[in-house]
């Protein structure tokens, strides 16, 4: 059997959540706290923006001021989330992972009732 025969898709569906906390934890594995830190926030950036209904072209700024608009919290703690903050433990890291997560949830929820 040659390796491109385990390449067919899989008729199966993986929710982002349980992605992103997967992949959290694998890189949690690896020590990779930062390089983890920046994977996660880079695809929450991305989902937060569509459904903010911003271009994809949009910087980090625009998304924070717009879900800041949408959610009516400060963009300095969304901004902390998805620049600032560092994670120094792996529990952190996790966290930080949930935190993401609940801000995406909660936005969803606002714009799509």
């Amino acid at each position: 059997m040659s390796a491109a025969s385990y390449l067919v898709p899989l008729p199966v569906i993986v929710p982002s959540s349980e992605t992103m906390r997967g992949r959290a934890r694998l890189y949690a594995a690896a020590r990779a706290r930062l390089r983890a830190a920046d994977a996660l926030r880079l695809g929450a950036i991305g989902r937060l923006g569509r459904d903010a209904g911003l271009a994809s072209t949009a910087t980090v700024d625009d998304v924070c001021a717009a879900v800041a608009v949408i959610l009516d919290i400060p963009a300095a703690g969304i901004r902390d989330l998805l620049v600032d903050r560092i994670p120094m433990t792996d529990r952190e890291l996790v966290e930080l992972s949930d935190a993401l997560l609940r801000l995406e949830r909660d936005l969803r929820a606002r714009v799509r009732p």
